[in-house]
């Protein structure tokens, strides 16, 4: 419900300040944040949070950075995807983590354009990656002795 919120208001912020192009990336980095954020895991969430937005970020970069080279982003999709089934063997938020990962690096390797676009959307990425937690920002969602 949290990352509902938050996407939605990332969403209305992006629209107001008539961004629509910054929409997509913000919307991305929240909700999937927020989705490898949930269930069991064995580390703490603001770990998985974390791990999930640079992941999400280097996907993106990546994708876009390849894009516009066929044979390669061809090539390389066939070894992100054996990078993520494989890091998804870990537990369930990595895999959770790795199948977004996927998606991300999807969207973008079969949309090329310019790097500088990919550049700000590896950043929009990150703000929504940040946002989906307020709690991390007061150390409330750390275990006792970690804030």
């Amino acid at each position: 419900m949290r990352g509902a919120g938050i996407t939605t208001l990332l969403g209305w912020i992006a629209l107001t300040l008539n961004a629509p192009r910054a929409l997509l990336p913000l919307t991305l980095g929240s909700v999937f944040t927020a989705i490898a954020e949930t269930g069991q895991g064995r580390e703490h969430p603001w770990r998985t949070m974390a791990w999930t937005t640079t992941w999400l970020m280097v996907a993106a970069g990546f994708g876009a950075a390849i894009g516009e080279n066929t044979p390669l982003a061809v090539f390389a999709s066939g070894a992100m995807g054996l990078i993520c089934a494989s890091a998804a063997s870990r537990d369930k938020r990595t895999a959770v983590t790795s199948l977004l990962t996927l998606v991300v690096f999807t969207i973008y390797v079969g949309y090329p354009g310019p790097i500088v676009p990919a550049l700000q959307d590896m950043g929009l990425i990150l703000l929504g990656g940040g946002d989906p937690n307020p709690r991390l920002l007061s150390g409330s969602c750390l275990p006792k002795g970690e804030a």
